[in-house]
């Protein structure tokens, strides 16, 4: 199974965030779009709304998982290999 994983701030998501889902979804088995806390930006969405709105834009996709990072990037990956973490509520990724 091949898995990416695609982090960003998502503050707000764009079109051409969407653009690079879709065609990420489409190449890989399992596509984990991650928001990111960037402490050192003024956020116009909580981190909680954009996980929020990136599940309703990605719902059409069945392989794409959308999570929250509060911890190191290191996580993410073992996450991802299913060595920790796993499948949280509404199919987010609990890192």
């Amino acid at each position: 199974m091949k898995t990416a994983i695609y982090p960003g701030s998502f503050d707000p998501v764009t079109l051409g965030h969407l653009n690079i889902i879709k065609r990420a979804a489409a190449c890989f088995d399992r596509l984990i779009v991650c928001v990111m806390i960037n402490s050192k930006k003024q956020g116009m969405f909580t981190p909680e709304e954009r996980v929020e709105l990136l599940e309703r834009c990605t719902a059409r996709f069945p392989n794409v998982e959308v999570g929250l990072l509060r911890r190191a990037a290191g996580r993410l990956c073992q996450a991802a290999e299913g060595s920790c973490g796993g499948q949280g509520a509404a199919g987010r990724v609990r890192l």
